[in-house]
């Protein structure tokens, strides 16, 4: 007996786990997948392929590890900021942030071991709010990285106000 293969049109159930192996009477069964991987899942139904990665700029120094952060400044406006041991670069729309003809880079106190654990994970937590990202590692005071223009950024000792248990 010839074996017939199902025509599979729609991926927009997602990835379902091996639990609903055979689950056959579940309506997502038929619109799923095992694994999908470096694909993007359209409502639609369809897959479409995840977009790839383009490389901006060497790191400032590629004997050591660095860590990428995220500040969205606003709906129009976003940075990537590349904090390696005690400095930190920027990009911007793609490239990287320049001053005059060099890029433009602050300092900060964490060295390598007190910025990354031996897995690359960024060790200070962080924290943004509006224009000034909070840091805080346990070897220094609190931080705070505030930006207020595009090539005026501030690494400074942060003041907490009161504290999570004061009175209002």
């Amino acid at each position: 007996m010839p074996k017939s293969t199902p025509l599979l049109s729609t991926f927009n159930g997602g990835e379902l786990t091996e639990l609903l192996d055979g689950r056959l009477d579940l309506e997502k069964y038929g619109a799923g997948a095992a694994t999908i991987e470096n694909f993007l899942i359209r409502v639609q139904g369809p897959l479409a392929r995840r977009g790839g990665t383009v490389f901006i700029a060497e790191v400032a120094n590629n004997a050591q590890r660095v860590c990428l952060i995220k500040f969205q400044f606003s709906s129009t406006q976003s940075y990537v900021i590349e904090m390696g041991p005690l400095y930190m670069r920027f990009f911007i729309n793609r490239g990287l942030l320049m001053s005059g003809s060099v890029p433009y880079q602050i300092s900060h106190d964490y060295s390598e071991p007190q910025l990354m654990d031996s897995a690359g994970t960024l060790v200070p937590q962080y924290c943004q709010s509006g224009d000034i990202i909070f840091f805080a590692q346990g070897s220094h005071p609190p931080k705070k990285l505030s930006r207020f223009a595009a090539t005026n950024w501030t690494f400074t000792n942060a003041t907490i106000k009161g504290g999570p248990f004061q009175p209002i």
